[in-house]
């Protein structure tokens, strides 16, 4: 089975286009949601089943109440090295494309047990 990876708030297809997601297929089934989500029951919904969230924008919250909803073993609740940062703003062609290269090198690598970056 297919790793499942939910790409948030890409209402301009801006993951999807910046870089080269069909070196996923058949390891990570990538689907993006274009609007905010505007509940917790729908981002529940949305994610509860993917490895890998990106969120895109700032527009869907992730409060603690929210991960205290998701399965118990889903990844933003039980790894020790999920990093969550706030919406970083440096929105340019040339920024996205390096952010989404490298967000599908790290999705690549994830499954295969070869993490790319590693913090600490």
């Amino acid at each position: 089975m297919a790793l499942r990876c939910a790409v948030l708030d890409d209402y301009q297809d801006i993951a999807l286009s910046m870089a080269a997601w069909s070196s996923q297929a058949g390891a990570v089934d990538v689907r993006t949601l274009r609007r905010p989500l505007g509940s917790e029951d729908e981002v529940v919904a949305a994610i509860g089943d993917c490895g890998i969230v990106v969120a895109m924008r700032e527009r869907t919250p992730f409060p603690a109440s929210l991960l205290a909803r998701l399965p118990a073993g889903h990844p933003p609740r039980t790894l020790p090295n999920v990093l969550a940062l706030p919406h970083l703003g440096y929105v340019t062609r040339r920024n996205y494309e390096g952010y989404f290269r490298q967000a599908v090198e790290d999705i690549t690598a994830f499954p295969a047990g070869s993490p790319v970056r590693e913090l600490g």
